[in-house]
């Protein structure tokens, strides 16, 4: 019987980002992308304002149950979607654990690794078909709704502003009745 302790397998979906904002903010988010010396990371709460070049205090990448990061981080890029914003930060050298990212020197941590994400990925992949495409289906609906209604939008904004807020509501009532069903 070994003494060691258990290689700690870690998933995609085990890892998040902490920090606070210039303004003494919570935030926490969803990384994407991770290198050495940059982050790239989802918000998704609309409440969390960052501003190019703002400094993220107390900044934390945690993986499973490990910090393997805490320091501070330099917005460099905001990119915001609608339903969340995509920021990208660099980082500065407060990495706790490097060795974390390097289980290729431990070929059974390495396949500890290929074996947990293997596991996860099964996890989605159990869905059942039928499923998957009525979600899709749904999505493209919304997607192609939300182009078409921009298209609308900017028919009714094209309109003097004195009639504008008439308009608006005008189109909204012929529409409603007609979406929700739909939906």
């Amino acid at each position: 019987m070994s003494n060691k302790l258990p290689i700690p397998v870690f998933s995609e979906r085990e890892t998040y980002i902490s920090c606070r904002n210039s303004q003494g903010g919570e935030i926490r988010a969803t990384p994407v992308r991770l290198t050495r010396f940059a982050v790239v990371f989802e918000v998704y709460n609309p409440y969390s304002i960052l501003q190019l070049s703002e400094v993220l205090s107390e900044f934390r990448i945690t993986m499973g149950d490990r910090c393997v990061f805490a320091g501070r981080a330099v917005v460099s890029n905001l990119v915001n979607t609608g339903i969340m914003l995509l920021c990208e930060a660099t980082l500065d050298e407060s990495w706790l654990d490097v060795d974390l990212f390097s289980p290729i020197t431990q070929p059974l941590r390495l396949q500890a690794e290929f074996d947990a994400f293997m596991s996860e990925w099964r996890k989605t992949r159990a869905v059942i078909p039928e499923f998957k495409v009525a979600v899709s289906d749904f999505q493209m609906l919304l997607m192609d709704l939300r182009r078409w209604l921009d298209q609308v939008e900017l028919g009714v904004r094209s309109e003097p502003v004195g009639v504008r807020s008439e308009m608006e509501r005008g189109v909204l009532g012929e529409l409603e009745g007609r979406i929700l069903p739909e939906v």
